[in-house]
């Protein structure tokens, strides 16, 4: 007998006698306290505690379960903005790179277009020079793979000291075989 109990149903029944109620009245006065149970009722009542806890259990594992996937859902979330945050800030980036190397090459293109020294070095450069007969036969003499270097015969003794172009010259006509047109200047034997 549980001592706690005893004493519950003593105050229940006490505070019945007190209202001058009659014994079923005491009765039930003590099964409203719930002090009043069969042995096949409490056990009932155990049971049916248990089921309410593991219920209780249940249902916060559920909500422990849902709070992770709601977290797991947030992170993810959070993830994905982060990403799509980073390539738009890589995207502005390099938009703002292009539009600078647009600039650039729009600047380049009108200083082009302006300085008239681009457009004379650009015309020289697509045409060739064409040569008259003269100038070819110079440039076939001159070559160093020739035993002469001009229309003589005779054999080169001469040097020339311009400086630039210091080549063998024939004793007869003392002519430099190229076209810059120097003079002895100074003469070696």
């Amino acid at each position: 007998m549980n001592a706690r109990r005893v004493s519950a149903a003593a105050g229940v029944v006490f505070a019945a006698m007190k209202t001058r109620q009659t014994a079923t009245g005491i009765a039930a006065a003590l099964e409203a306290a719930g002090l009043l149970q069969s042995p096949e009722s409490a056990a009932e009542q155990l049971e049916l505690l248990r089921q309410r806890d593991a219920f209780r259990d249940q249902r916060n594992s559920v909500f422990a379960t849902n709070e992770e996937l709601l977290l797991r859902v947030e992170r993810a979330d959070l993830e994905r903005l982060q990403t799509e945050n980073d390539n738009r800030t890589l995207a502005r980036r390099i938009a703002e790179l292009e539009a600078t190397l647009s600039r650039i090459g729009a600047r380049a293109e009108q200083r082009h277009l302006l300085d008239p020294l681009d457009h004379v070095l650009e015309h020289l450069a697509d045409e060739r020079p064409v040569l008259t007969e003269e100038q070819a036969r110079r440039i076939e003499r001159d070559r160093p793979e020739t035993t002469t270097a001009h229309d003589c015969t005779t054999p080169l003794s001469r040097l020339l000291a311009c400086g630039h172009c210091p080549h063998q010259v024939c004793e007869d006509c003392g002519r430099c075989p190229h076209t810059c047109g120097c003079s002895v200047l100074a003469v070696t034997s």
